[in-house]
């Protein structure tokens, strides 16, 4: 019995052991990524003014330590922004995320994403209103 319970002692201070590690590891890389990011906001690459960018900083510290600063979910964020415009609509939206073009960037104003969708209609027959007119050249003002 005296060594069942040197075991069970063992393996909870192993268990102990790996948790303080891991802590230890996930509070290095948060400092790491927030020294990063104050580095940015003092040399004046980030899109904000110094104060702004370091009040950002110290908050998303503050939240990564509280463990309340989670990412990864961008894509399911994306999807019910999608899912939240009307039904005529989330197509084209879904199809921008998955297989559109994107350009620009946050530091330049906004990110621009493009969907093309050629759609296929029947013709209209002649004089329904929906053929095409041809132009009456106008001559320019003087």
């Amino acid at each position: 019995m005296h060594a069942t319970t040197l075991t069970s002692r063992l393996a909870l201070l192993t268990a102990g052991a790996l948790l303080s590690v891991s802590a230890f590891a996930a509070g290095t890389a948060a400092t790491s990524t927030a020294q990063s990011e104050r580095a940015r906001c003092e040399s004046g690459q980030s899109n904000q003014d110094r104060a702004t960018c370091l009040k950002e900083v110290g908050a998303a510290q503050g939240e990564a330590r509280a463990g309340s600063l989670t990412g990864g979910a961008y894509d399911q964020n994306a999807t019910d922004r999608c899912k939240a415009l009307p039904a005529s609509d989330q197509a084209a939206c879904m199809g921008r995320l998955n297989s559109g073009t994107s350009s620009g960037s946050a530091e330049s104003g906004g990110i621009i994403r493009e969907y093309r969708q050629t759609e296929v209609g029947t013709p209209s027959a002649p004089g329904t209103g929906n053929t095409p007119t041809t132009a009456v050249p106008v001559a320019p003002a003087k």
